[in-house]
């Protein structure tokens, strides 16, 4: 089988370059005239292109309207334009003032922190004296002129006070009771507390509702600030004899321009005289 292959690869190989002599001297010609025609061809001319220089724009600013420079829509239109009364353009209602929002619902003055309850001990010079603490609702007992977080129990007394309603046989019963008096660390104050009873102090806390919400904010002094109806709300003065408060409201309008504008607030409204 050896001896058939080369036989074959040599027959093959005789055709192949008989069969290339043939096609060479067939197209000969042809070959030679298509090289001399693309030697003859003219060059090829280069295109040539426009180059586009950037162009300055300038922008003019807009020609101010009616209203003058205050007025911020120059180039957009707003969603909603009025007119006022003086008949300029305005983006606020004029005709829908935008209300207060707040309202007064409670004014009342705090109690004070402790309340004195009894004392163990001699009558007119008891060893301890039992407080009860509002704040966190359980009962102190303390001893005479030592220094405790927020205040100190600096006397004992026992006041004669008169019993209401105690005329017998034109005579007025006196009842004794006993009081001590206590340093506010925080204040400086000195309050009297007698036996039983709540006292007050100069403070108040006042109860301030959102007409928009069900939201109540609660605030004690002038100065003391909250936030609600997207505006902000600021304590001015506070009368107690009135139980009223006047409060400044900061506010933004649809031209982004603040606004203030103050109330006085009233927990009840005052009578006409």
């Amino acid at each position: 089988m050896r001896k058939y292959y080369h036989i074959i690869l040599f027959l093959l190989t005789v055709v192949c370059f008989f069969t290339g002599i043939f096609l060479y001297f067939t197209f000969r010609n042809t070959l030679i005239l298509g090289i001399k025609d693309f030697n003859n061809q003219k060059p090829f001319k280069p295109i040539i292109f426009t180059e586009n220089l950037p162009q300055k724009s300038i922008w003019e600013k807009p020609t101010p309207q009616s209203n003058g420079d205050a007025w911020l829509f120059q180039v957009f239109t707003p969603p909603k334009i009025w007119i006022d009364e003086k008949g300029n353009f305005t983006a606020e209602a004029f005709t829908k003032p935008i209300p207060f929002g707040i309202s007064l619902v409670s004014f009342e003055r705090q109690k004070y922190r402790y309340k004195f309850l009894s004392s163990l001990g001699k009558r007119n010079n008891p060893e301890i004296i039992i407080l009860f603490d509002i704040k966190t609702g359980k009962e102190l007992r303390v001893r005479k002129n030592i220094d405790y977080d927020d205040f100190r129990v600096i006397k004992y007394k026992v006041m004669r006070r008169e019993v209401t309603d105690s005329l017998i046989d034109g005579k007025t019963l006196f009842d004794k009771v006993p009081t001590i008096e206590v340093l506010d660390k925080s204040s400086g104050i000195i309050f009297d507390l007698s036996v039983g009873k709540d006292i007050y102090t100069e403070q108040y806390l006042i109860g301030l509702k959102s007409d928009q919400r069900s939201d109540l904010f609660f605030v004690k002094d002038v100065g003391d600030t909250f936030r609600a109806n997207d505006a902000d709300y600021r304590i001015e003065a506070i009368n107690s004899k009135e139980k009223s408060v006047r409060i400044l409201k900061s506010y933004q309008n649809p031209l982004r321009e603040t606004k203030e504008h103050s109330e006085t607030l009233f927990l009840e409204k005052p009578q006409k005289k």
